[in-house]
């Protein structure tokens, strides 16, 4: 799925309607602990459903705003952290969270 298709929506946005019921426990950890990481249903626009592994970071890069980077079950994930990732695929972001 292209990345634009993907960037500035919400959990709820990318969330299967069958999932939606959960996710507001899931947040509240999120946001609580910082950062997340697992397994994850993501809604495509067509309405169909795939499978991603996924790594995430609250206020990345600045606060606010929270930054995830998905793969493909079965593929190699990137050992950077979330906060190298987002730098890198966005350096003309004026603060960068250095966690």
């Amino acid at each position: 799925m292209p990345a634009e298709l993907v960037l500035a929506r919400t959990l709820g946005d990318l969330t299967p309607p069958h999932l939606r019921a959960d996710i507001g426990g899931a947040w509240s950890d999120f946001l609580a602990d910082g950062r997340g990481d697992g397994v994850f249903d993501l809604l495509r626009p067509d309405g169909g459903i795939v499978r991603v592994n996924y790594r995430a970071q609250t206020h990345c890069p600045v606060a606010g705003i929270h930054a995830s980077v998905l793969w493909a079950p079965g593929e190699a994930g990137d050992d950077r952290s979330v906060a190298a990732i987002v730098a890198d695929l966005f350096p003309s972001s004026a603060v960068h969270n250095s966690a």
